[in-house]
Formats: C-alpha cells, structure tokens, sequence
C-alpha cells in the first residue's frame, strides 16, 4: 500500500499530532491497535455511539423514506407494509437498520425495534419471532425502568377502570369481597377499614392518581373478563384472552413474592421458560406458548396493544397514549452468518412474512439481501408476496459519494479523540482535517467502493502510517507488536514460529552488541544451517584479546521432537571437542530431552509467538535509532528496552550459555578430551 505523504511533508504541528494519534491506538489491556474506522458496522450494541460518529447525511434520504413508511403504517393510512432493503456487499444496509435502534429514536417516531441475530433456522422462525417481540417491548425504558409492556397494561387497567366507574352501579358487580381483602394472588388494599366499601369518589381519586393499588379493589377475574371484552381485537380467541389475562397479573402480583418476581414470571412465561403449574393454579387453566400457532398468536396480540385502535381507546379518557408500530427487521449479513442457505428455506420465510403483514395492523417489516440475491429470489417469490413487497429501486443503497466519504473520515476521527480536550484541540488547530491522509488521496484510494470496504481500507492504511511516526521506544513497540501480532492472526504457534531464526539473526544484525555488551564476549561469525529440514545457526563466539573460539549452535523444531533431536546431537556434539561445540534448541511449546552423556553441552529453550512478536517487533523499531539518538534519554530508554525484552525470552539463557561456556574454555588448561573419532570440524565456519 503506497504512503500518502513522507514524514518531512507534515509540518511540526502536525506531526505532534500524529505522535497523538498513535499513542493513542494501542487499546488497553489488548494486543490490538485500533484506528477510528476499526468499527466497520454500527451493530445493535453500539448503535447510538455510530450515529454521532458517522454520517448522519449518508443514506438519509433511505432512512426518511422507511420512516414516512413507518408513520402512515402507524397512523392508519396505509396497511402493513415489507420492505427489501438491498445493495451490494458492505455498501452499509445493516448500518443504516441499525440506526433505527436507539430508544431515543424509537420514542420520538413512534415505533418499537424488533430484531435479533441470525443463529436460527426456518422451523424456528415463530419462537424467535416471539423472543424478539418480548425482548423489543420489556427493554427498559430511558428515563425509568419500567417498560414498555408494563406501561401499556397499566394503562388498559386504568382506562378499564375509568370505564367502569363512568357507570353509576356496574363498578360495584366487580369489586373484590371484603372490599380490598382479595384473593392470595393480590395485594391488601390498605384502607382504614377491609370490610367496607370503597366510596366511587375514592376509586376515582385513585385512577386519576394512577395508584396502582385501585386494582385491589376489583375482582381479578371480573376485572380481566371485562378488559378481555373491551381491548382485545378477537374477544372470542382463547388463546388471546389466556395470554391477556397473563398479562394482567403485572397488576395483581402475588402477594406472597416480591412484585419484580411476579412480574419477571411473565416474562419467562413468555419466553417459554415456565414449566410449573403456577398459572394453571391461578387460573385453574394452563397453556403454554410452546407450538408455532400459540407462539405466532402471542406475538400477535402483544403487536395489537400497541395498535391505533387501542391507543384510541386508551386516550379517551383524556391520558396522552401514542400508537406503536413494531419494526420487525431481518438483517441478511453476508458471509458466515448468511439467513438461509437454501432457496426452499427462503420461500418458506417469505410465506410467514406474507402470514404476518396480512395479520397484523401496525407492523413494517424490513429485510435486506445483495442485489444478486434478491434478483435470484425475485422470481421465486409467490405472486401475491411479490405485488405486497416495497422493492422500489429508491430503497437501494449506492455507494457513498466524495463528500460522504470525506465526512465520514472527519467524524470517525473527531469521535475517536473527543474524550482527550488536548488531542482534540491541536487536530482542530491544524489545517488538514485528514490526516494523516489527504482528501484527495482518501478519495482516489477509499472511493468508489462501499463503505465497508472504504473503511477497511482506510483503517488499514491509517495504523500502517501511524507504524512510521516516531513516538518513544516503548510505545513504538508495544504499537509494532500489536500490528505485528494482527498479521499473523490466523496462523497457529507452530507456523507463526517457523522462521524464528531468520527473526533471531536479524535481531542480531540491528542489536548484536546491545545483546552481547552485558556480557565478555563477540560474536566473530554467524552462518545458517539446514539438517534434513531443521534449521540451525552456528555462532563462533570470542573474547576479546582472545583468540579461542567456541562453536554454539541454536535450532528450531517443530511438532516432531525425538528424531530431530536425535539427528542434532549426533551432528553438532558427537565426536566434536566438548569445550568447544555446544547446542541449545528452542520450540514454542514446552518439551523434555534427555541428551545423556551431552548434557551439559546442551539447553532447551521456548520460543512462543509473543516472543516471536516481540523480536520482530525489536527489529521493526530498531529502523529509529538514529531518532532515539538525538536525544540520550530516549536513546538510553532504547538500549535498556531491548536488554528488557531479551531478559525475558530465552535469548539470556542461550547468552549466559555462551558466556559460561566460552569462560569455562578459556580457564580450563586441560587438552581437549576426544569423546568419538575425530571428524572434521563443521564446514563453513
């Protein structure tokens, strides 16, 4: 990838803000340095945070579209309506759903986001359906816990009661005996005296109140039969009143339980989680939500207490209540997580589509594909499906244009550095809002693509170029080993450390005499080797003034352990001076050899892939020097880095070998002991 510009092109203001830039890339706690265009899609998790970040003008006039579709659907002037939202592969459809999901902008247009992963399969379509409705309608409100659900029962409670009180004489028929003191699933409606009557004017007072404490006063059974009656849109489906009458224990908890635990049961009932006959107890009836017909009639009428007509009903009584629509959404991610594999699972899919926007009133049900996927099912879509689907060509997403890629770049990295006032201040000082880049070459490089690929793209070349800047030595490693770690994300130990010694004999190439300074010794030559496969460098060692030498020899192994051992010792030690040819072995798991009568001749070492990273990214920051040399404590800081990270690899045992070994020749006076046949010494060293 070729750099935008050259470091001596960035003014001194730019650079210190650059230098900014990457201290602040490498995330805590992680291996991972994270550019601002890291995040390639605003997911549910984090759907608010990509809104401020991107660009709200990308794609708006899509999302007004969807939300005009959403008002009128709600408002009674259109029917339900299926959208197919399409475009090519990271052009930004799963994006622009999920900027439909913060609550903020669920509660400002009036509708409830639905959705959820797509870890399913076609027969599961009704009880996922069914979990993302419930999850979609008790996610706890912004400004209180309550949700939505709750809220909405309550609300039919209270307007039920209005109701009744409206009517001189009926109220009384479905007061509770005793006047308060109900049944062991309600609560004891504090009153000065249990076996009076309330007064109207009390049970008044009450509801214009919203004390929840009224619905005490009422039968539970008397009470659920009338509001069954009034609020539901099919009052002779059983299955809708059993659900409803479920619903209607948010106002009669179980007296004898905490009322969160009373309320979370009918969450989990919801969810298909109850297994006790607890209901069947309460209401001498039981069902459970456990077939595709009960689940699709539970996610039906949770869909109808929401509706127009209901919140009619409910505003009557001079209380504010808005319709809600549900915004049923199936991403189709492309990749690994592909909705369905095959096209009899999508036909089935689209014929329980088509079962929900004939069913229900207040829905728009929205899913995206890649254009080469909907023109493939486009034709296998049955008539009456395709004539219902909104596949207008305006509700296909383009690629961004210039100024969009432009103002996304300048967002995405406002956002990154807004918690840093500092770092924040000197980049809206400078005058290229680009960098490190410049609006030309983030055009003609990140342009012309889909957003995805545009922030791939542009991620990948704003951390290599962050690679180049300069920072400090501790910093510009941990930043070098991360990048390097990420290069190699997919390969396991074995291949990730298969040239390590390539890695050792370059490291000894830029830090040779760093490594060697704590310790009476050179290096006089270092040649690479090969036995069968099995590298090995062979490094003569000296001293100073002297003019013994010793031979070591440092291999690398891989799974095979015993064989390849056995082929190194008989080489390098057998029948070789033994205060002169040495071996240590290193493999990045642990292992155990028994060298016998070479023992004391040979060591074992470890050499995982942090450590392979480690040393490569010694080497890569190494190309500084002549930086960290303009100042000593920077340069000091250098040299006590590397001796570091050396300290703590297996390079300070091999080091301290070497040292043992070439003052253990040098002290001894003895003449050197044959333990084989003489053979020549090792050829090319």
């Amino acid at each position: 990838m070729d750099t935008p510009v050259k470091t001596a092109d960035w003014t001194t203001e730019e650079l210190e803000v650059l230098r900014l830039f990457k201290e602040r890339a490498p995330k805590p706690n992680s291996d991972r340095n994270l550019s601002p265009f890291d995040d390639r899609v605003a997911r549910v998790a984090n759907a608010s945070k990509s809104i401020d970040c991107d660009l709200h003008e990308m794609h708006q006039d899509v999302r007004q579209r969807i939300l005009t579709m959403i008002e009128n659907v709600r408002e009674g002037k259109k029917k339900s309506q299926v959208l197919l939202l399409a475009g090519a592969p990271g052009v930004g459809k799963t994006h622009l759903v999920n900027c439909f999901h913060p609550p903020e902008m669920q509660a400002e247009h009036g509708y409830i986001f639905v959705g959820g992963s797509n870890a399913w399969r076609i027969e599961e379509f009704q009880s996922q359906l069914l979990d993302w409705v419930v999850q979609a309608v008790t996610a706890p409100s912004p400004s209180d816990n309550k949700h939505q659900l709750l809220l909405r029962i309550q609300a039919i409670g209270f307007r039920a009661a209005e109701q009744l009180l409206e009517q001189p004489n009926h109220w009384k028929a479905v007061l509770a005996r005793s006047g308060g003191l109900v049944s062991r699933f309600g609560p004891l409606a504090r009153v000065r005296n249990w076996f009076r009557r309330p007064s109207r004017e009390l049970l008044l007072e009450m509801v214009n109140k919203r004390n929840e404490k009224v619905f005490a006063y009422f039968d539970e059974a008397a009470f659920s039969t009338i509001i069954c009656d009034r609020f539901l849109a099919e009052t002779s489906n059983q299955l809708h009143r059993y659900v409803m009458r479920v619903l209607l224990t948010y106002l009669y908890p179980d007296r004898n339980e905490n009322i969160v635990v009373s309320r979370e049961r009918v969450l989990h009932w919801l969810a298909g989680h109850v297994k006790d006959d607890y209901f069947h107890r309460r209401f001498g009836v039981t069902l459970e939500l456990d077939k595709k017909y009960t689940q699709f009639q539970a996610v039906k009428l949770l869909t109808h207490l929401f509706s127009k007509e209901v919140s009619e009903a409910l505003a009557s009584g001079g209380v504010p209540t808005k319709p809600r629509l549900l915004f049923l959404t199936f991403d189709q991610v492309e990749g690994r997580d592909e909705l369905f594999e095959s096209d009899d699972d999508w036909m089935n899919f689209f014929a329980d589509l088509g079962e929900l926007y004939g069913s229900l009133s207040n829905v728009v049900i929205l899913f995206t594909m890649t254009l080469q996927m909907r023109n493939r099912l486009h034709s296998l879509m049955e008539r009456q499906f395709r004539e219902r689907i909104v596949m207008d060509e305006k509700f296909v997403l383009s690629f961004p244009t210039k100024a969009e890629l432009l103002g996304v770049y300048h967002n995405r990295v406002a956002d990154w550095i807004k918690s840093d006032p500092d770092t924040s201040s000197k980049y809206q000082a400078v005058s290229n809002s680009y960098l490190p880049f410049t609006a030309d070459w983030i055009t003609d490089h990140a342009g012309n693509q889909s957003i995805r690929s545009s922030m791939d793209m542009l991620d990948k070349a704003f951390l290599k170029t962050l690679g180049d800047i300069v920072v400090g030595p501790h910093l510009d490693l941990r930043y070098a080993v991360n990048e390097i770690a990420m290069e190699q994300l997919d390969a396991d130990e074995w291949n990730y450390t298969v040239n390590h010694l390539d890695t050792v004999g370059q490291l000894f190439d830029v830090s040779g005499d760093i490594l060697c300074n704590s310790f009476n010794f050179r290096i006089q030559a270092r040649t690479n080797h090969e036995l069968d496969g099995i590298p090995y460098l062979t490094f003569r060692i000296v001293r100073p003034n002297e003019s013994a030498s010793i031979m070591v020899h440092l291999a690398r192994i891989g799974w095979a352990l015993k064989k390849p051992l056995d082929k190194l010792v008989d080489k390098l030690l057998k029948g070789k001076n033994r205060d002169r040819n040495f071996l240590m072995v290193v493999r990045p798991t642990e292992f155990n050899y028994d060298a016998g009568r070479y023992s004391e001749l040979f060591l074992t070492g470890l050499c995982p892939p942090d450590v392979e990273s480690t040393f490569r990214g010694l080497i890569r920051i190494a190309s500084n020097l002549e930086t960290y040399s303009s100042d000593p404590t920077c340069y000091e800081e250098y040299h006590s880095l590397v001796r570091q990270k050396i300290e703590e690899s297996y390079l300070i045992e091999f080091l301290r070998f070497v040292d043992e070994r070439m003052e253990a020749k040098l002290s001894s006076s003895a003449e050197i002991e044959i333990v084989e046949p003489a053979q020549a010494e090792m050829e090319g060293v």
